[in-house]
C-alpha cells in the first residue's frame, strides 16, 4: 500500500462501492461534532459541583451526556471504522449514508429532549429511533461481511453485530417492567444494565478487537484462535453480567458466576492480545500520534481486563459498584480509552483522519484530559475506600482537567474544516 497518495489521487482511483475522502471526512466530522457536544455536557456536570447552573438539572445533563457519547460518538466512530477499514468495498453505500444521517438526527433529538425532560415521551422516542437505526446498520453490515473471506476478523465482526442486537433486548423489556414492577425495581435496573453491559463488553469490544486483527491481516499477519478461546470469550460476556445483577441482589451465587466469567475473560482476551503481540512492530509504525493513540487504547483494554479480573473476589466486586468514582472511571476507561482511542488511532494510521497541526494538538489534548481525569477519579475512589473522605479542591481539579476535553476536541473539529490538504489511503483489509 502506498501511503503517500494524495487526497486527489484517492478520489480519482477510488473504486465504485468504496467510500471517498469526502464521505469519510463528512461522516467523521459529524462523529467528532457529537463527541464535542458530549464533552460539553460532561464539563457542565463537573461545573455543577462548583456553581449553580440555572435552568438545567444535573440528571438531565447526565442523561444527555451518556446518550450522545455512547449512541452518537461511539456508534458513529465504530460503524465508520467497520465500514471503511473492515470492508474492501460495499454495494450498500446509500444504506450506510442513511445510517449516518438518521443517527445524527436521533442524537440531536436525544440531546435536546433529555436536557428538557430527562426520560420522557420525546427522549424515549428518539432513543427507540436509534435502536431501529442500529438494526438497519446491523442488517446491511451482516450482509456485507458474508461476502468477504473467512477469517478471525470476520468472526469478531459477526460477534459484534450479534451482541449489538442482543443488547437492545434489555431496552425492549423496559415497558413491561415499568408496568409490572415499576421504575424502582431491580428488574428495571438490570434491564438497563443488560443493554450497557453487552454494548461495552460485546458490541464495542468485539468490533475493536476485530479492527486490530484486520490491521495485522492487511500486513500479512494471520492469526488463529482455537474454538475453546472463542467459547470462553463468548461465555465470559454473559457470565460477567452477573455482577450487574448483584448490585441489586448480592446473592453469593452471582459473585461466583461473575468470578468464573472474569477468569474466562482473562484467559480469552489474554490469549488474543498475546497473539496480537506478534505484529507489534506494525502497530509501532506510523506517526507518533497514531502510535500513541493505539498504544494507550490497547493499554486501556488491558487495564480494563485486569480490573475486571480483580472482581473475582466478592469483597472487591462489592466495592466496585458502591464507590461512584470507580464506576465513572471504569466506564471512561472503556469508552474513551479502549474503544475511542484505539479506533481513532487505527483510522489515523490508515489515513482516514487528518493529521495536521490542529488535529495533533487536539488529540494529544484528549489524551492528557483522559489520563488526568482517570487519575483523579481512581485516586479519589481509593480515598473514599480508605474512609479518608474527599481531598482538597478535588472538584476544582476535576472540572479543570475535564474542561480540556471540549477545548481539545474543538481543535480536532477545526482540523477537519481547515483547507490544508492531508493524505488518505484506501484500506485493503482482506477479511
Amino acid at each position: 500500500m502506498n501511503e503517500n497518495r494524495t487526497a486527489t489521487d484517492y478520489r480519482e482511483k477510488t473504486p465504485n462501492g468504496t467510500f471517498t475522502l469526502k464521505e469519510v471526512k463528512g461522516w467523521m466530522l459529524w462523529a467528532v461534532g457529537l463527541f464535542l457536544l458530549a464533552s460539553i455536557f460532561g464539563t457542565l456536570m463537573r461545573l455543577y459541583y462548583l456553581v449553580e447552573i440555572p435552568l438545567l438539572e444535573y440528571v438531565h445533563i447526565l442523561h444527555a451526556h451518556s446518550h450522545v457519547a455512547q449512541l452518537g460518538w461511539g456508534f458513529l466512530l465504530v460503524t465508520l471504522a467497520l465500514i471503511f477499514l473492515g470492508l474492501s468495498s460495499t454495494p450498500h453505500k446509500r444504506h450506510y449514508k442513511a445510517v449516518l444521517v438518521l443517527n445524527v438526527v436521533a442524537c440531536f433529538g436525544m440531546a435536546a429532549a433529555f436536557l428538557i425532560q430527562s426520560y420522557g415521551p420525546v427522549s424515549i422516542a428518539f432513543s427507540m429511533f436509534h435502536l431501529f437505526i442500529a438494526y438497519y446498520f446491523a442488517y446491511w453490515f451482516w450482509k456485507d461481511i458474508q461476502r468477504v473471506k473467512s477469517s478471525v476478523a470476520r468472526v469478531f465482526y459477526k460477534g459484534s453485530v450479534i451482541w449489538l442486537v442482543l443488547s437492545t433486548l434489555g431496552l425492549w423489556v423496559l415497558p413491561i417492567v415499568l408496568q409490572t414492577a415499576g421504575k424502582t425495581s431491580i428488574f428495571y435496573y438490570t434491564s438497563i444494565q443488560w443493554f450497557l453491559h453487552l454494548q461495552f463488553n460485546g458490541w464495542f469490544t468485539y468490533a475493536v478487537l476485530g479492527l486490530l486483527v484486520s490491521f495485522l491481516s492487511k500486513r500479512g499477519v494471520e492469526l488463529h484462535i482455537p474454538n475453546s478461546v472463542w467459547a470462553c470469550l463468548h461465555l465470559s460476556v454473559l457470565l460477567t453480567y452477573a455482577l450487574s445483577v448483584s448490585w441489586g441482589n448480592p446473592h453469593p451465587l452471582l459473585f461466583y458466576l461473575n468470578g468464573l466469567g472474569v477468569i474466562l475473560q482473562l484467559f480469552a482476551i489474554g490469549y488474543i492480545l498475546l497473539k496480537l503481540k506478534i505484529g507489534r512492530k506494525y502497530f509501532q509504525q506510523g506517526s507518533v500520534l497514531a502510535v500513541s493513540l493505539i498504544g494507550l487504547g490497547v493499554f486501556s483494554l488491558i487495564l480494563k481486563i485486569l480490573m475486571q479480573s480483580a472482581l473475582v473476589l466478592p469483597d472487591v466486586a462489592q466495592i466496585s459498584h458502591t464507590i461512584r468514582n470507580f464506576v465513572i472511571g471504569f466506564i471512561h476507561l472503556t469508552m474513551l480509552g479502549s474503544i475511542s482511542l484505539t479506533t481513532v488511532g487505527l483510522l489515523i494510521r490508515e489515513g482516514a483522519l487528518p493529521e495536521g497541526v490542529l488535529a495533533h494538538i487536539g488529540w494529544f489534548g484528549v489524551i492528557i484530559a483522559f489520563l488526568s481525569t482517570e487519575l483523579l477519579l481512581f485516586i479519589q475512589g481509593l480515598w473514599v475506600w480508605l474512609t479518608w473522605g474527599y481531598f482538597s479542591i478535588y472538584y476544582e481539579l476535576l472540572f479543570s482537567v475535564t474542561a480540556i476535553f471540549p477545548l481539545s476536541i474543538f481543535l480536532v473539529f477545526l482540523g477537519f474544516v481547515t483547507k490544508k490538504p492531508y493524505y488518505i489511503t484506501k484500506s485493503k483489509f482482506n477479511v
